[in-house]
């Protein structure tokens, strides 16, 4: 008969090769008797659990604990093989209770912490690492894991140490480059993180997730050709992956946003097929919804996926501003100002609207006869220049002291209306008297039940100084009909220009040439700053604007500059809305996927009864609306 050595010897060859049947066979008669060795019994449950036998795996386990009580690996393997189980609560106690036999055992401190972790229980979970790594300086699994649980707790620099050491023990671990480059991506270390994921994917070419988080380090670089491939090679690895799917439409949608809008139905297809994978995706969702209100008549398209998305996230404040502004442009105003409240939300990812700290509360519509109301100004100068027009409404419900809160360069504006009794600016809120209620000013359309056909018009409702025209008048030529031109608006680089959202509006001076060059007409630049200065000594001399901007201080100067033109030409800015507040005639040049404001198929603006609208016909093609305008401006005549 063989001897026992020999035995388990047979038994741990088999294992060895994968032959765990026979191995079970070859230490079955060891198993036999009550005092059965704890090695057998080991290699047993081992075997067992690798057929898939789990009630025998753990009973033998737990014989072999018994056999040998004071063995903290018996009881780690136990508690690792009910971790597999999904025997939570179990498995802690058996790696309890390995520590309390070994208190320096550094994989039951590791799977402990792992267990603290599942649990959310950030603090045990720490201390169990730091126990873990003080035991094994150099356990490589503890660093990367514990880098992970940090990065998840906001401690980037500290997750980054941890995952370093993690790849000086195991350099060609593609998992920790994977992490490492999540961790550098959220400290916008975007270039390291870059090379983290290279090295994972160079590491492991199948690891999808390394590729999708490449092409979005090189989305946020403004590769995103180099984007496109990197979600294409996370696609290659797992064709299901949706979220690759729905990043590839955003690649390719920027650079339609950047010229190809060839491909515009190409980000369609993969908007498309991410929603294929994961129906109810709400980003995916809103996405394609911005996305088909690039084209003409698909709106309601584009309105039924804002809806779908927000009934599957009631909490997508995005996804329900979305949808306000569908409904604001297709003239829905009914249904679209109460779902316009939704641009002050908290879960924004990019909202810098907050409510004003004031003692008095929010004015929802009570009667305001006798009362003190502030008027909060927010977002763009062109947001206030627009509804301003209401505070003469809500002066004519009887409020007793109309205070204005809005930036700087508008303060003396506003100040000049009539309705307003104080106008400062956001940094003197403090130095208000006390008031009774505080409301946004692009909430007034809303609380005055504004509808298409009720939108306050009472043009001029901006006035500048007299004193200003004038001055603005003896320095302007004679003669000749003047045209003020705007080519570009204010950078607002506390938003993400997300898909061209701002800078498609706006052009390159040189695209407003041709217009310059038409002879008969006298051309004076609106555009203040640096980059509008180098622009215009970019052109030919003949094509160049007057450039009276470095005299003007603020939009009242602006103001009275544009009471003594004849015509401005302007993209979506600020000063078509001061344009149009003036009552002046305008010329506003839209792209095609435009702003809510100027509604759909309109070459007019009940918002402004002296505006007229060049919309592009088809994405990016400005060329085409020049020349429309310069035949326009052909035929105009300033004395009408």
């Amino acid at each position: 008969m063989a001897s026992h050595s020999s035995l388990y010897h047979v038994a741990l060859s088999h294992y060895s090769q994968g032959r765990y049947a026979d191995a079970s066979s070859a230490l079955a008669p060891l198993l036999r008797t009550d005092g059965a060795d704890a090695d057998a019994l080991n290699l047993a449950a081992v075997c067992a659990y690798r057929m898939q036998l789990h009630e025998e795996a753990e009973a033998f386990w737990r014989r072999a604990i018994a056999a040998r009580p004071l063995d903290a690996g018996l009881r780690a393997n136990l508690g690792n093989f009910l971790r597999e189980r999904q025997r939570f609560t179990d498995a802690e106690s058996a790696y309890r209770d390995a520590l309390a036999i070994r208190p320096d055992f550094p994989e039951a401190h590791f799977h402990l912490a792992a267990m603290h972790t599942r649990a959310g229980r950030w603090p045990e979970a720490e201390t169990a690492y730091r126990l873990a790594l003080a035991a094994h300086p150099d356990y490589a699994e503890a660093h990367n894991d514990f880098g992970n649980l940090l990065h998840g707790l906001g401690r980037l620099d500290e997750a980054r140490t941890h995952l370093e050491r993690a790849l000086a023990a195991r350099p060609d671990w593609a998992d920790a480059h994977y992490n490492l480059g999540n961790v550098l991506t959220a400290s916008g270390r975007l270039l390291e993180a870059e090379s983290a994921y290279r090295k994972a994917v160079s590491l492991r070419p199948d690891l999808a997730g390394a590729h999708n988080n490449l092409g979005g380090v090189l989305e946020a670089l403004g590769r995103c050709e180099e984007a496109e491939a990197a979600y294409r090679s996370a696609l290659g690895c797992r064709p299901d992956m949706s979220e690759s799917c729905f990043n590839l439409g955003n690649a390719i949608y920027e650079q339609c946003a950047s010229g190809r809008w060839d491909r515009l139905h190409e980000a369609e297809a993969a908007y498309r097929q991410a929603l294929s994978i994961r129906p109810d995706f709400p980003a995916a969702l809103g996405n394609l919804g911005i996305l088909l209100k690039e084209h003409r008549g698909r709106l309601s398209e584009a309105e039924a996926l804002f809806r779908q998305a927000s009934h599957i996230d009631p909490n997508a404040d995005d996804a329900r501003l979305n949808l306000a502004t569908t409904l604001l442009r297709a003239g829905d105003y009914e249904r679209g100002w109460p779902l316009f409240e939704t641009r002050y939300g908290e879960r924004l990812p990019q909202t810098h609207i907050r409510p004003p700290d004031l003692a008095c509360p929010r004015w929802r519509g009570e009667p305001v006869a006798g009362k003190t109301l502030v008027v909060m100004a927010e977002q763009g100068f062109g947001d206030t220049l627009q509804f301003c027009r209401y505070l003469l409404l809500v002066k004519a419900q009887g409020v007793a002291r109309l205070m204005v809160v809005c930036p700087p360069a508008l303060v003396a504006l506003i100040r000049s209306m009539d309705a307003v009794d104080i106008c400062i600016a956001q940094a003197d809120l403090h130095a208000l008297p006390p008031a009774d209620y505080w409301c946004f000013m692009m909430s007034l359309p809303m609380l005055m039940g504004t509808a298409l056909d009720t939108i306050p018009a009472p043009l001029p409702y901006l006035r500048p100084s007299r004193e200003r025209v004038a001055f603005w008048r003896e320095r302007l030529p004679e003669g000749a009909p003047k045209i003020g031109l705007v080519w570009a608006g204010e950078p607002r680089p506390h938003l993400p220009d997300r898909f061209g959202t701002f800078s498609r509006r706006w052009l390159d001076a040189r695209v407003l040439a041709p217009l310059a060059a038409l002879p008969g007409f006298a051309f004076v630049s609106l555009q203040k700053g640096p980059g509008a200065r180098a622009q215009i000594d970019a052109l030919p001399w003949s094509s160049r604007p007057l450039d009276p901007m470095d005299s003007v201080e603020d939009f009242n100067d602006t103001a009275a500059l544009i009471a003594s033109l004849d015509l401005v030409i302007t993209v979506d800015t600020a000063v078509a809305h001061l344009a149009g507040a003036l009552g002046r005639p305008t010329w506003i040049l839209l792209g095609s996927n435009a702003c809510w404001r100027w509604l759909e198929d309109r070459d007019d603006s009940p918002w402004y009864p002296s505006a007229r609208l060049f919309r592009q016909a088809q994405p990016g093609n400005w060329e085409e609306v020049i020349g429309r305008v310069a035949a326009e401006l052909s035929r105009f005549d300033a004395g009408n």
